[in-house]
């Protein structure tokens, strides 16, 4: 199979679970005062938030894969920031998920969607501390 894009444990391949879109947003944040007489000046105060959307489709009944959104939810919940990996191999860096939406389409007669489509909207976070450095703040403050 061709990995299109990889978050944490989880790949989305062609089969079971495309990514068929991505959209990515980055930009800068500014402060603006307000001075008489004139346009607010901005004061440029850093990067604002990096955010990607990925759009795919699971097709259930023919390729499986209805767990994989357990898995994507499970990750949500535990709120860690998860590499996120192109097909090509470039580290897009760490991004935690925000909220995932899926949409069942042909419901069949147990109420599970013959064509299911989901939404991913991802921020850029930092990378998560390793186990050595948590113990060796943990160990510094215990000193």
């Amino acid at each position: 199979m061709v990995m299109l894009y990889q978050l944490g444990i989880v790949t989305f391949e062609v089969t079971p679970v495309n990514v068929d879109s991505v959209k990515r947003e980055t930009g800068h944040d500014f402060a603006a005062k307000a001075i008489v007489g004139a346009r607010k000046p901005r004061e440029k105060m850093g990067e604002a938030d990096d955010r990607i959307l990925l759009t795919g489709t699971l097709w259930p009944h023919k390729f499986g894969g209805i767990g994989t959104l357990d898995d994507l939810r499970d990750m949500a919940r535990g709120g860690d920031p998860q590499k996120l990996v192109r097909g090509d191999f470039v580290v897009m860096g760490f991004y935690v998920l925000e909220r995932m939406v899926e949409n069942h389409d042909y419901l069949d007669a147990a109420g599970l969607g013959r064509k299911i489509g989901f939404d991913l909207f991802l921020t850029k976070s930092d990378e998560p501390p390793s186990p050595q450095a948590a113990l060796t703040t943990f160990y510094g403050l215990i000193g």
